[in-house]
């Protein structure tokens, strides 16, 4: 088997929106010091299909990696929906670093919690290289 690429990224990010918006959230509540904190924020949640859980956000600290189940109105099951929503100024949201690259950039995003942020190793894509491969392959 051979091995075509491998990417490392980080897994997620935890957002804000800024223009104004951020700014009256976290004049009602403090900004977020530990992960703990995002209980009382409000925050865009995203619901897994076909389970129909709710998705937990992933942290890790040390080491030390787990999971804080975060509450808010707005529950979609597109990350594209979850990340309009934080645009829009409605709460935090948990979003690929990839896809909030040129709204962090341009300042129409903040990123909080960012040292509690686990990495992704990345995915990894392999082909065998012949015609006849074995079932459990």
């Amino acid at each position: 088997m051979k091995k075509i690429q491998q990417w490392h990224t980080p897994k997620g990010t935890r957002l804000a929106s800024d223009g104004g918006r951020i700014a009256c959230i976290f004049a009602r509540h403090p900004a977020p010091a530990t992960p703990h904190d995002l209980t009382g924020l409000p925050c865009v949640n995203t619901r897994h299909r076909p389970s129909g859980s709710i998705y937990a956000w992933e942290f890790e600290k040390s080491g030390q990696a787990f999971t804080v189940k975060v509450e808010g109105q707005l529950v979609f099951n597109s990350t594209m929906h979850v990340l309009n929503a934080a645009l829009d100024g409605i709460g935090l949201a948990y979003v690929p670093e990839q896809l909030v690259a040129p709204y962090l950039a341009d300042g129409r995003l903040q990123e909080v919690l960012a040292d509690w942020c686990p990495t992704f190793q990345g995915f990894h894509l392999y082909y065998a290289n012949r015609r006849q491969t074995s079932p459990a392959f």
